[in-house]
């Protein structure tokens, strides 16, 4: 079966995917892609330098491409900083649901996934 969702936990500096065959039963979850941002960089004349939110998201982005639905759990900044780069990309028929919480485990993340997806189907 083919990964077609996409579970995106957004910390304040990390994004956490998890990739499903099926989000319901989390099934074929594959190992939890991170992608680290907001850390200062140096930049090509050594001083320390910010990446950008559009950065951040963009990678974020380039991971769940593939996948045809998404949901995003996470702070709520950034919750809304994702979801207006989805919408400016035009691809916000691919959210199912977006849950504004402070987690701090892949248990509770996928706890209130099963939460989500139990009480809808």
């Amino acid at each position: 079966m083919p990964i077609d969702h996409a579970v995106v936990w957004l910390g304040f500096r990390t994004a956490k995917v998890f990739l499903f065959e099926d989000i319901a039963t989390l099934s074929g979850a594959e190992e939890p892609k991170f992608i680290y941002d907001k850390h200062p960089m140096l930049g090509h004349d050594g001083q320390r330098e910010q990446r950008s939110d559009c950065d951040f998201f963009e990678d974020i982005l380039r991971v769940i491409g593939t996948t045809k639905k998404w949901m995003i759990i996470g702070n709520r900044s950034n919750c809304l900083g994702l979801l207006t780069r989805i919408c400016r990309q035009k691809t916000d028929d691919r959210v199912v649901g977006v849950v504004a919480v402070d987690a701090s485990s892949d248990e509770e993340v996928l706890s209130r996934v099963r939460s989500y997806f139990g009480d809808r189907h």
